[in-house]
């Protein structure tokens, strides 16, 4: 991940980097899938895409920047823990917005985590909107507010069938864990007593509430064989100073059964949630009936346009600008083969690049022709992700390529890319 700067208008952009190399089949089909979900999603609290495009050796995610950094580093700052109140108003509200928002679509984020909401600018990612913004801008950086990011584990589970141990541990569900992991894109689909529905994000988002006001994740143990364990088998155990409200909202999240744990939905209005949230500044009722009613009518926060199997769209929404391709190793060549991935994803990178062009212009004011993550490649981070953090006893369970450190090769590879993209 880098900081980049568009040159033609000098807004800030992260750059996501995969290195095409490193790339095995499986996460060529991830890269391609992340594209094609995160492209179509607008919302408050979700980091926006800009564009995408590739060279002969990576290919890039160009994001909308994130100042504050993530949600583990804002929980260093805040000795540890962080108290009810700010959790409750300033993170689960708004994540659990953006994941209403993401189970409307069919989407599963299946990777939430402290590392994967990030701190950012409260503006809402459209033209038309100038004065709306997100719920929950009460966190020790001024100014900021929390949002979902790293699509690149997120799937639909409308078009394709979720049976992979995907995410990190220490915030996976007991359905997720039982799954093997797989080597190759179509692995196991077959297999429907495997499948598992959008209520793991909910599950994440009771282990998220539990760390932040805690210090640790619940189930957070010793070994992995033991975290595993406790997953599967043992209720967390809650501190005598943690408040009835809290004990609830983690004991429905973290429900063994997926049929007895409630959906997004009921759980935005828990009662632990509903009364913290109204009495934060920031993060009254009101404001973000505001900012909905500012949305154009076809893009509600909670109605977002709803894709069909087939491609198509709900009553009352428009369709994506040329359609979303569907990977096929087979018609582009023999799978496996650097070729094939590269037809397939070189397609999903047109698509992408149509769809998100005239957002781009809107977002950051680049002319037609240019792309939103001009010049200037810089080490580190820059507000995306901060990777892996020491206190995580596993990651995905897929294989998913991760972002890779900075090194001057890479960091030049990346400033070249955007340079020539934004002098298209």
């Amino acid at each position: 991940m880098y900081a980049a700067t568009c040159r033609a208008t000098k807004a800030r952009v992260a750059l996501k980097l995969y290195r095409k190399a490193r790339l095995s089949e499986l996460n060529w089909a991830q890269v391609e899938r992340e594209v094609r979900l995160h492209a179509a999603l607008v919302h408050p609290h979700i980091v926006a895409l800009y564009a995408a495009f590739e060279d002969a050796d990576h290919v890039y995610l160009a994001q909308e920047f994130a100042g504050g950094g993530d949600l583990y580093e804002e929980l260093k700052r805040s000795g540890g823990a962080m108290g009810e109140a700010r959790v409750a108003a300033a993170v689960i509200a708004p994540a659990l917005a953006a994941v209403r928002y993401l189970h409307f679509l069919g989407v599963i984020h299946r990777d939430i985590k402290p590392e994967n909401i990030l701190l950012a600018s409260p503006h809402l990612p459209l033209d038309g909107v100038p004065g709306a913004t997100a719920e929950g801008a009460c966190l020790s950086s001024p100014g900021l507010v929390v949002k979902l990011v790293d699509f690149g584990l997120s799937i639909n589970h409308r078009v394709e069938r979720p049976v992979t141990r995907a995410g990190t541990l220490d915030y996976m569900a007991p359905e997720v864990l039982v799954c093997p992991e797989k080597a190759r894109p179509e692995d196991n689909k077959e297999k429907a007593v495997l499948e598992y529905d959008p209520s793991i994000d909910v599950w994440a988002l009771g282990v998220l509430a539990y760390e932040l006001v805690s210090g640790r994740p619940p189930f957070e143990r010793a070994t992995r064989a033991e975290t595993c364990d406790c997953i599967m088998y043992r209720r967390p155990s809650f501190p005598a100073w943690m408040s009835a409200g809290l004990v609830a909202y983690v004991s429905s999240s973290c429900a063994k059964s997926a049929r007895k744990r409630p959906g997004a939905v009921d759980m935005a209005h828990h009662p632990w949630v509903t009364s913290h949230a109204l009495v934060l500044p920031g993060t009254a009722p009101a404001a973000a009936a505001a900012a909905a009613a500012a949305l154009p009518a076809s893009m509600s926060l909670d109605a977002p346009p709803m894709p069909s199997k087939a491609g198509g769209v709900g009553p009352g929404t428009a369709a994506a600008p040329g359609g979303i391709p569907a990977h096929n190793p087979a018609a582009a060549g023999q799978a496996g083969s650097h070729d094939a991935h590269d037809a397939g994803l070189s397609g999903v990178l047109s698509w992408a690049g149509s769809s998100v062009k005239s957002l781009s212009r809107r977002l950051l004011g680049a002319s037609s022709g240019s792309s939103p993550a001009g010049g200037g490649g810089g080490g580190g981070a820059g507000g995306g992700p901060s990777g892996q953090h020491p206190h995580r006893l596993g990651t995905s369970g897929s294989g998913r390529a991760a972002g890779q450190p900075t090194s001057p090769g890479a960091a030049a590879a990346a400033a070249a890319a955007a340079a020539a993209a934004s002098q298209q």
